[in-house]
Order: C-alpha cells, then structure tokens, then sequence
C-alpha cells in the first residue's frame, strides 16, 4: 500500500486527522517529511481530502466537511479554533484518540468514531422520533455467528439534561444489535451523576435482559489499559469488573455455563461417573409409575405391600378409608 492510500484510508475512517496523528498512526513505518507532503498535495488536487491550519496544527477533512470546511478558511488563523470548538471539534479529536487506544487494545473489534453530529449518514446509530438518529461517539462491533453486534460508548466532557438522556438511552435500548452503552468521562462528579440517572433509569423501565449500560472510572485518552475500572448496570446487574472483560464478555464462553462441545475445556473436569456414583433401579416391564412432582420416593411395589397399605389406612381412618382415597373418590365409601 502506497503512502497515498494509507492516507487515503485513514482520513475514510477517522474523517478528521492532523499531519502529527498522520505520522503517529496512519503508516506502518516511519516516512519522510517530503514523501508525505507529496501525498497529501496529490490529495487535495484530487478532492479526496480539505486542508487548512487550526490553531498551530494543519488539519485534513474528509470532503463530507467541505461546507464546514469552507466558514473555516473564510475566518483568520486565529479565530478558526474558537469556530471549529462550537461544532464540538475538541471533543471530536479526544474522541479520536479514545478510538485509537480501543483498536490497539482491542484489534478484533471494528472501530469507529461520530464526527461533529448525530445527523451524520454514514456513523452507525438507531432511530428516535422519525428520521433523528443518535449515533455514539465510538462504535465498536463485532461478529457472533451470523450476526453483527454492537458497543456503543460516549465520551461525556460536560452533563446533559435527564431528558436529553433518557430520549438516548430509549433508542439504544430499542435497537436489537445494541449490547451496551459505556460512558467515559474524565470528571468524577460527571461520572457519579451519570452512575446515579442510569441506576433510576434501568430500575424503573423495563430493559431487555441482555441490555447493559456501563460508566468507566475517570480516566483520559493515554490511560486507557485493560483493567481500567467499569461498573456495569443493566436487569438485575450491578458488578465493577475491568474494561477487558466488560468489552469480551460477550465473545468468550462463561466458565459457568462450558461448551461441552469443546474437548480442551472438558478436559479440565473429571468424568462425571467417576465423580457421582450412580444407581440403576430395575423394575419389571410390567411396572407402570407415575411421579406427581418429582419429589416422592420411587418405589417397587408388590401386591403384599399394597394390601398392607391398605390395611393401615382402615385402622387409622376407619371406615372413610385413607384420606387421599376420600378426597379423590368421595362416594367410594
């Protein structure tokens, strides 16, 4: 892959990059400062990428931007920043770079990253209320059998209204493919009231059991590992567990419940006669048993033992015969 498609993938994917996150993530090897400044000359006269220089950045956008694109070249240098923070171009490069430590932590996951707008075609999202669309901040996805299934997770820089939530929170809930929507903030006052609204929300709606929301200790873009803290909430759930098992739980087996399908998990477990010592209860062909509830003592009875039982419950019932034999054949007696 030339360094003009490399490039060329990368602004397709994370629709926004500066020329450091070009030279950091966009390239498997180190490259010359001219090699990429020829590439992205090449781009631009093809159209594939806009360019212009925020605050002491230079800055490439998908065309998608062109419009936006366009107000920023017509500001000075030293007002396209302010500009470009109302449409939330800040939040969008932490976002970003939130993104790439989740590809490089977890690589079998496709990862992507909403840019700017919930309004946009192409991010991934569900429906709510006609044709608004509440897309998440990062998806990743994954494939179990033959479908596709997906965490969504928000990166909160500041608290929204309860409504502004909830409305969020019912469409993710009505999308079947959503497994669970993770919060990351790096405001731990943040972090307690969103752990707060989601506990009312999932305790006085009625969820899908294997529907879960999750908030992520205080935590920023270079700090995210593996064991990073998540307190999980959803139906009957309220466990902290680390960040690697909250993103895999969905994709490797429960050791509570094996596959005995899979030899090399069996193979930790001792065979089960050798474990249980079983008794084989033989009956003449002839026996016919009934088990109300599965709890009385199976028995082999012979004519002996029924005309015993018989005569015990005259003795102590009299003439009305067992208590049962009275309840079930009233005018037997």
């Amino acid at each position: 892959m030339t360094l003009t498609d490399c490039i060329r993938s990368f602004i397709g994917k994370w629709k926004i990059a500066s020329t450091a996150m070009l030279y950091e993530r966009a390239f498997p090897s180190p490259i010359s400062a001219g090699g990429l400044k020829v590439s992205l000359h090449r781009l631009r006269q093809n159209g594939e990428i806009l360019s212009c220089r925020i605050g002491n950045q230079s800055y490439h956008f998908h065309p998608i931007y062109r419009r936006r694109f366009e107000v920023l070249q017509s500001l000075p240098v030293g007002a396209r920043w302010m500009r470009a923070n109302k449409w939330g171009f800040a939040h969008h490069l932490e976002t970003t770079k939130f993104g790439f430590q989740f590809e490089k932590l977890f690589p079998l996951f496709s990862i992507s990253t909403n840019v700017f707008s919930d309004y946009v075609s192409f991010a991934e999202g569900t429906g709510y209320n006609g044709n608004h669309r509440y897309c998440p901040d990062i998806s990743l996805s994954y494939s179990k059998g033959e479908l596709r299934r997906f965490i969504y997770v928000e990166y909160e820089k500041h608290s929204k209204t309860k409504e502004k939530y909830t409305k969020r929170w019912i469409a993710y809930h009505n999308e079947p493919k959503l497994r669970s929507c993770l919060y990351i903030t790096d405001d731990p006052n943040l972090e307690h009231r969103l752990e707060q609204m989601i506990e009312t929300y999932m305790r006085t709606t009625r969820q899908r059991p294997n529907f879960s929301m999750a908030v992520m200790e205080p935590v920023r873009p270079n700090e995210l590992t593996p064991q990073t803290q998540v307190k999980e909430l959803g139906k009957g759930l309220n466990r902290s567990l680390s960040l690697d098992e909250f993103v895999n739980s969905d994709m490797i087996p429960s050791r509570n419940r094996p596959n005995f399908s899979n030899k090399t998990f069996l193979n930790q477990y001792e065979p089960l006669d050798a474990c249980v010592g079983l008794t084989t209860l033989s009956l003449p062909s002839s026996t016919s048993l009934e088990v109300p509830n599965g709890n009385e003592k199976v028995v082999n009875p012979t004519p002996v033992d029924i005309e015993n039982n018989h005569q015990d419950g005259r003795e102590k019932f009299g003439r009305f015969g067992t208590e049962w034999d009275h309840r079930e054949n009233p005018g037997k007696y």
